[in-house]
């Protein structure tokens, strides 16, 4: 098993209900060594769909919308997710490291700035883009 960010080797994920309902990204995880695991429930997918393409694709950030995200990391946890992969570029504009409200560390990985972060790693010649393939 691979050395993993936090020693984290079970994450939940979310994302947009596609990315939730069928497993391609979910699978590139998988390929790192990670046991992955999204929401189940179809209606929370399209619940988390609609915050994410009719608030925060438009930049509204709402309350209720985040407490909706912050539930579904809850269930994630109460499954034995170690972390959970925000696996939409629009999240954490509403979630952030710290708002998990009993575990403020408990790990939120931003997609988003993991791969920036790799990017600037390829660019500066530091990495190789071979070095992030499973």
């Amino acid at each position: 098993m691979q050395k993993h960010p936090r020693g984290v080797k079970k994450v939940g994920f979310l994302g947009t209900k596609y990315t939730m309902e069928h497993a391609y990204l979910q699978d590139r995880l998988r390929a790192h060594g990670l046991e992955v695991f999204a929401p189940t429930d179809p209606q929370e997918w399209e619940t988390i769909q609609k915050v994410i393409m009719e608030e925060l694709s438009h930049n509204v950030i709402k309350q209720e919308s985040k407490r909706v995200f912050l539930e579904a990391i809850e269930r994630l946890r109460e499954r034995g997710a170690e972390g959970v992969v925000l696996g939409c570029t629009e999240i954490p504009l509403l979630i952030k490291q710290g708002d998990v409200e009993n575990d403020p560390d408990f790990p939120l990985f931003d997609s988003t700035g993991a791969h920036v972060a790799a990017a600037v790693e390829v660019q500066l010649g530091r990495a190789r883009v071979e070095d992030y393939r499973p």
